[in-house]
């Protein structure tokens, strides 16, 4: 950066995966590492002045330390666990003193210099200690990094203890918004797709991140990111069913959800080539047919939480995708056409993104394993964020349809769900706590600090637990968020300035 805050980026990479072993040095986007797809990508940003490779001082990791010295990149090596301590010292051997650390994880071969740069300059403008685009995600995950001002990474190396904070670092802040001023990266309208992920975490997202890259590597740097999202938006999706009168329910269903409408059919047509195939009946795939993101298809699994959307092509069927509050999806005896038409508005996005890492059933009711316990602005829980904890709904019949399908739902809500029946005013109603339905099954989310109600479609249609996940409610959040920062907070501090 010519002008301004100097900024460092501190890549931080290490051989001992558990789940992925030996990751960092696979080749990768026609390099010889994923370090090294990944460095040449960061090295595209215009904000970043100097760079610091940061491993551990195991003996696994020094093929790592070599590797970086090759690249040009200065090496410190330091605790496997304490990542703050790493970054730390990171800091303390660059050339000039930083204002602004970037953590660059090479987990995310597929980084965005655009977004870097742009969170940058967003946590600058906004005077605020750390940026993250993970929090309140709307972008596709891998593709920015977390940013924040050297004298908070000085901090938390200051005043977290726990383990928790020092291996998964700007969690100290998030969970403290009282004194770290936090800003959450929102994606524009164009790059919204928060289920694609391209991260590097299992063997099966290397062939995710393949798929992908292969398809945009001719693509100028800038122009990636709306790539990207174009190609899981106009995913080819095959779908195979029994019934033709599911055909127009399907088709909305995926243009509801800002995909290309799919082919419907009963048996696969001949000379098509799709990107992902869906078969809603319980049936074996047909003999050779596959698909780079998956053929999948609806399952019921005793001992594992009932229905899930199954890769049939893989020989133990593992499950990749599952909902808790879906109509239905615990009941063996639906057929699985009706469980798979329920839980399509849910995963549609996400199974267009695949091939899917295997899930277990709870996955979604886990809280993460970094969460240290403190209060973070937003949802109070994982549950919360999935399914409202009030549904505020006007006084119909009970027979009336849409109350009827919505009770349905509530039997597999979480016991936190309070129904009131009274007329939505938003009086009370909260971004992160409450939807509203009227008389006429419309949903809505009201906030009187937005001042506006969200529409989020109509109950004859859509699902509650679809509606929460609304693309424009998850933007209001964050825009929320970033709007109003605590008031007691104190002052950011000032970059530039001796600490």
């Amino acid at each position: 950066m010519s002008a301004g805050p100097r900024v460092l980026a501190i890549v931080l990479a290490r051989m001992g995966s558990s789940r992925f072993p030996g990751k960092m040095l696979l080749p990768f986007a026609g390099q010889d590492s994923v370090v090294a797809v990944t460095v040449e990508r960061m090295r595209a940003c215009r904000c970043v002045d100097e760079f610091v490779f940061a491993t551990t001082s195991e003996t696994i990791d020094t093929p790592l330390a070599e590797l970086a010295s090759a690249l040009g990149i200065g090496v410190i090596r330091g605790s496997q666990a304490d990542v703050v301590s790493r970054m730390v010292q990171a800091m303390e051997s660059a050339s000039h003193p930083p204002d602004v650390v970037v953590r660059v994880c090479c987990d995310n071969p597929l980084v965005m210099p655009t977004l870097i740069d742009d969170a940058v300059t967003q946590l600058v403008l906004a005077g605020a200690d750390v940026i993250t685009y993970a929090e309140q995600q709307t972008l596709p995950f891998g593709l920015s990094m977390v940013a924040m001002t050297a004298h908070c990474l000085r901090r938390i190396d200051a005043e977290a203890t726990a383990g928790v904070y020092r291996e998964h670092v700007e969690n100290f802040c998030l969970e403290r918004t009282d004194s770290f001023r936090v800003v959450y990266q929102k994606a524009p309208n164009h790059l919204y797709f928060p289920e694609l992920s391209l991260t590097l975490d299992t063997a099966i997202d290397m062939v995710r991140l393949v798929h992908f890259h292969d398809r945009i590597r001719r693509q100028p740097l800038q122009d990636q990111p709306a790539a990207l999202v174009a190609l899981a938006r106009h995913c080819r999706t095959l779908v195979l069913r029994d019934d033709p009168a599911l055909d127009s329910a399907i088709t909305a269903t995926f243009l509801r959800c800002g995909l290309d409408a799919p082919t419907l059919a009963e048996t696969a047509p001949p000379h098509i080539s799709p990107d992902l195939v869906l078969i809603m009946a319980d049936r074996p795939p047909p003999p050779g047919l596959t698909a780079p993101r998956g053929v999948i298809g609806c399952r019921w699994r005793d001992g594992h939480g009932g229905w899930h959307l199954c890769d049939l092509a893989r020989p133990d069927a593992p499950a990749v995708f599952h909902h808790p509050f879906v109509p239905g999806v615990g009941i063996p005896s639906l057929a699985s056409e009706t469980v798979f038409l329920s839980l399509l508005p849910l995963a549609a996005r996400t199974l267009a993104c695949g091939p899917l890492r295997p899930l277990p059933a709870t996955a979604a009711l886990v809280p993460a394993d970094k969460d240290g316990g403190g209060r973070r602005l937003g949802f109070a829980s994982m549950i919360a964020a999935q399914f409202p904890q009030r549904l505020r709904v006007a006084a119909v019949p009970p027979d009336t349809p849409w109350f009827q399908t919505l009770a349905a739902e509530l039997e597999l809500a979480p016991p936190s769900t309070r129904m009131i029946i009274a007329e939505p005013t938003g009086a009370e109603d909260d971004v992160f706590m409450t939807l509203s339905i009227d008389a006429h099954g419309a949903m809505s989310v009201h906030d009187r600090r937005i001042g506006w109600p969200i529409p989020l479609g109509n109950r004859h249609t859509v699902s509650v637990a679809e509606a929460w996940n609304h693309p424009m409610l998850r933007g209001a959040r964050a825009d929320l968020l970033n709007a109003a920062p605590d008031p007691l907070s104190r002052p950011p501090h000032p970059l530039g300035k001796p600490e």
